[in-house]
């Protein structure tokens, strides 16, 4: 007795674009300002956290300025 098989096409470009489309939303912000800005605002406090950890302007009471 032989099992039924399914023939299973690959998907066209336009239902591929449905998908995709299908997950953003239906609308975008028409002025991104504010987002880039909080994005650069927030790369610029990392950044400059970083450095001043780096330089030794966090260190704990008990730590010493110069390590061996």
């Amino acid at each position: 007795m032989a099992s039924p098989t399914a023939v299973v096409h690959p998907p066209s470009k336009q239902q591929i674009a449905h998908a995709i489309a299908g997950g953003l939303p239906a609308e975008l912000s028409q002025s991104p300002l504010l987002g880039i800005l909080g994005v650069v605002l927030g790369a610029g406090i990392v950044t400059l956290t970083g450095r001043m950890h780096n330089t030794g302007h966090f260190r704990s009471q008990g730590e010493s300025r110069h390590r061996l």
